[in-house]
């Protein structure tokens, strides 16, 4: 790395740096904005008078669905991308980034499988993993 020049060199061929630039950002889109935009805009439109419920549910969901599609375009495009190249991403990335799906998969099925409110301890347990997991 040369700061004085603003450069840096690898090894990896130019492909390669192109396809982790495309993996990285459309992951961070998914992780940095949408996926956490979700529970603020749940938690900030909650305190909002009740007839404002429909919006903030709304946006809440298609903010989660847009980052899981998203999240998920990007773990398939690697998966497809970096096939022999899975061992050499440092750090476990590759292992902490299956961990993230299979959780925000979680989340999203669990998200499918809501108890209306007032469901008692169905939707009390619910709401415990919702939680939880995300």
């Amino acid at each position: 790395i040369n700061l004085a020049m603003s450069s840096a060199t690898t090894s990896a061929p130019k492909n390669l740096n192109r396809e982790r630039y495309v993996h990285g950002h459309l992951m961070a889109v998914a992780w940095v904005l949408l996926l956490p935009a979700g529970p603020v805009l749940a938690r900030i439109m909650k305190l909002s008078p009740p007839d404002n419920k429909p919006f903030w549910f709304k946006a809440h969901i298609i903010c989660q669905l847009l980052g899981i599609l998203l999240a998920t375009i990007s773990f398939v495009y690697a998966l497809s991308t970096f096939k022999g190249d899975i061992k050499s991403v440092p750090h476990h990335h590759a292992q902490v980034g299956v961990a993230a799906m299979v959780l925000a998969w979680v989340q999203a099925i669990n998200g499918l499988v809501r108890p209306h409110p007032g469901s008692g301890m169905t939707r009390t347990i619910w709401e415990g993993l919702h939680w939880l997991v995300g």
